[in-house]
């Protein structure tokens, strides 16, 4: 009894051994010939800045050919990108035309802040837009009014609520009642202020887990 059970442990130590060993060996075999999938992200981000705000333009703003590379380095990261303003740099033109050209989808932007002005001029330019047709262009997703701008105290949540209202009536009044229109701002002003959620198409909600103020 003694015997084969010796037996039988040696044959099943020898059994598992080879095939541990022939497991080992198919793993390497098909890893070396495992091609990893590349990074990709659902949409990015994207500011034509590269210098200061009290820089001259040709040192504040990238030109086209740098814009032009960039989103080709995107591409191989994502098929969207937002930008956060239409006339910083005159980034919703020289962008639109660059995503149109390499096939990405975009977002534009209207930047809100503590002045009210600059809002207008933004709106002027998405006005320009609408007048020429680009909402009719697939390659554009929506409008993104502000970015954070509640968090940061540039304006109240009614008054992004007012502003996002101005850019939605200016679509529909266009024609355009299913073109896309949000707010973005940070998940603890969401919180705070439940009333955004009623003035946006779609919510964008962005996220800072190392030095967002508390809820």
């Amino acid at each position: 009894m003694m015997n084969k059970l010796t037996i039988t442990l040696t044959v099943h130590h020898r059994t598992t051994a080879f095939l541990v060993v022939l497991l080992l060996v198919c793993c390497c075999c098909s890893l070396t010939n495992v091609q990893a999938e590349p990074l990709r992200l659902y949409g990015l981000n994207y500011n034509t800045r590269k210098g200061p705000d009290w820089a001259p333009d040709d040192a504040r703003c990238k030109t086209r050919p740098e814009v032009v590379r960039d989103i080709i380095a995107l591409r191989y990261l994502t098929t969207r990108i937002r930008i956060l303003s239409l006339q910083d740099c005159n980034q919703g033109e020289i962008v639109l035309s660059v995503a149109k050209e390499l096939g990405l989808h975009l977002w534009l932007g209207l930047w809100v802040s503590e002045n009210a002005t600059i809002f207008e001029q933004e709106l002027d330019i998405f006005q320009t837009f609408i007048d020429n047709g680009e909402l009719d262009n697939p390659a554009i997703l929506g409008v993104t009014v502000g970015s954070e701008a509640v968090f940061r105290g540039s304006v109240t949540a009614q008054e992004i609520g007012q502003n996002y209202r101005t850019a939605k009536n200016l679509v529909v009044d266009a024609g355009y009642p299913d073109f896309l229109v949000a707010i973005c701002d940070v998940g603890v002003t969401y919180r705070r202020y439940p009333i955004m959620f009623l003035n946006t198409d779609i919510v964008f909600a962005a996220e800072y887990p190392f030095w967002e103020k508390s809820a």
